[in-house]
């Protein structure tokens, strides 16, 4: 049998595309490789420790209020991490693919551009390394030997050091009643004693300074006694008695200084020395330039505000910038703004428009005279300062009855008392605004059970309150508010800067 021709010709050719088939790909691309780039352990969130916040300030406080742990919050969110990483690639590298893979980016592409992502990730990682801030509080009382604590948080962010003890006592009773049946539950308190103290802080958006702000407290027993109701369905309420001291401060550090503040309590000195190191100029992975902003509208969770959220974050300078006509997108990463690779024009626009937001002015430092007692404190014009030194203590001061068909009893009501003064404001020129507060305990007695319907004893509360506003000019820089029969006289100097 004779083929055709035709036959013969497509049969060869079938046979050669079988032999190419079978060959080995073309060696002639760039070979493919993976990488799988670890999120760095700075965007992972930071487990609070070191002493919290305790309620409104005051050492003292009873069982249906918790104490509040500093917010922590990582360097840079895994998200902002990941983003970046993404918007680097797809700006310099081409022909790469990224995958998001739990804890990181899985890379796939070119050899080559795989391993320039992997060093640009790389650079990322050490500028969060860079962005730590270690500290050194040293807190020395009269005569004692001083105790040394240290600890790092990340820029922008909060550490809380300090020297506590908490004891529980039982500070009132609550009721618990049904048909024909009602008994007392007694509710455990909680007191603060020792010291701590509540950190943030950020770098500022050149060189290698640092705005500190922070909540100094110093707390002691000096007594303690008992209320007896004298009645058969309640038992003994513990009443402690607190020295409280409380300082709001704040300063602007220049590399190789350190902060300072004093208070003189009963008699007792106090000396805190706050210093911080961090490295020099930030890095610039992959040529994008980084500019810190959380001195804008730093988060000072200790001050009792509720206007405490910034006003400009990073991501509403990002689209400010973006119609400014500077060239370029910026991008941003927790409390950074980024600056794209090559965007002067853009940097330029971006410490400008965050020079021209920042309300923060000169460092000052307050003196006040309480009395026989004084503090000295650093401040910054533009953020908030203050003090309170007085006395907390509880009262039994009134009853709340419970009542069922066939049962009856009376639940105490508990309060907490602070005397003494409170002194907040603003050193920002002009004029340092201050107002101030005292509150004075003139008559505490007990009204016997036989009095108030056989309900129990309690107690009845004589106080006196008066306030005001302090202006610190620069012709007048010392004002005072005389004493009265149960307030102590106050004066307050603005020194200017007094860091060492």
């Amino acid at each position: 049998m004779t083929l055709k021709p035709q036959n013969t010709i497509l049969n060869t050719v079938q046979f050669i595309l079988t032999l190419l088939l079978a060959l080995p790909a073309s060696q002639d691309g760039p070979p493919v490789s993976f990488a799988l780039l670890a999120a760095p352990q700075g965007v992972n969130p930071v487990e609070g420790t070191g002493p919290s916040l305790p309620p409104k300030g005051l050492p003292m406080w009873g069982p249906d209020t918790d104490s509040l742990a500093l917010p922590n919050r990582p360097t840079m969110p895994i998200e902002d991490w990941r983003r970046w990483i993404e918007e680097h690639a797809a700006n310099t590298q081409r022909g790469l693919r990224l995958r998001s893979a739990g804890g990181g980016v899985l890379v796939q592409g070119p050899s080559e551009a795989v391993t320039s992502l992997e060093d640009f990730a790389k650079e990322v990682q050490q500028l969060i390394e860079d962005l730590r801030i270690e500290i050194k509080v040293t807190v020395q009382a009269a005569e004692s030997d001083p105790v040394v604590q240290t600890g790092w948080l990340p820029s922008g962010g909060h550490l809380a050091l300090g020297q506590v003890q908490r004891m529980g006592f039982v500070g009132s009773w609550r009721s618990e009643i049904a048909a024909d049946s009602a008994v007392a539950e007694p509710e455990v308190w909680t007191s603060r004693t020792g010291w701590s103290l509540h950190l943030h802080a950020s770098r500022q958006v050149t060189g290698a300074g640092i705005l500190m702000a922070g909540s100094f407290q110093l707390n002691a027993q000096t007594g303690a006694t008992t209320f007896d109701p004298e009645t058969p369905d309640l038992g003994l309420m513990k009443q402690p008695q607190i020295a409280h001291t409380r300082i709001h401060f704040a300063g602007l550090l220049a590399p190789g200084k350190s902060l300072q503040l004093q208070t003189t309590r009963d008699g007792q000195l106090f000396h805190v020395t706050i210093e911080a190191e961090v490295n020099g100029e930030l890095s610039k992975p992959g040529g994008w330039a980084v500019l810190e902003t959380a001195n804008l509208w730093p988060d000072l969770p200790w001050i009792e505000s509720t206007d405490q959220g910034s006003p400009w974050p990073p991501s509403s300078l990002a689209a400010i910038l973006a119609g400014s006509g500077g060239g370029g997108s910026a991008l941003w990463a927790g409390s950074l703004l980024l600056i794209p690779p090559g965007a002067e024009a853009l940097e330029s626009q971006a410490r400008q428009l965050i020079q021209a937001l920042s309300t923060l002015g000169q460092n000052q430092t307050l003196s006040a005279q309480l009395g026989p007692d004084s503090c000295r404190i650093p401040g910054v014009e533009g953020l908030p300062m203050g003090l309170r030194m007085g006395h907390v203590t509880s009262a039994m001061t009134g009853y709340r009855t419970e009542m069922a068909t066939d049962a009856w009893i009376a639940e105490p009501q508990v309060q907490i008392l602070f005397h003494g003064t409170s002194l907040e404001g603003n050193p920002a020129t002009p004029a340092g605004r201050f107002s101030w507060e005292q509150k004075g305990l003139t008559k505490r007695e007990r009204i016997a059970p036989s009095d108030l319907a056989y309900l129990g004893g309690l107690e009845s509360l004589t106080e006196q309150q008066r306030s005001g506003t302090l202006l610190l000019e620069p012709g007048n820089p010392k004002v005072k508010v005389t004493a009265s029969d149960s307030h102590q006289e106050i004066a307050i100097q603005l020194l200017g800067n007094d860091q060492r």
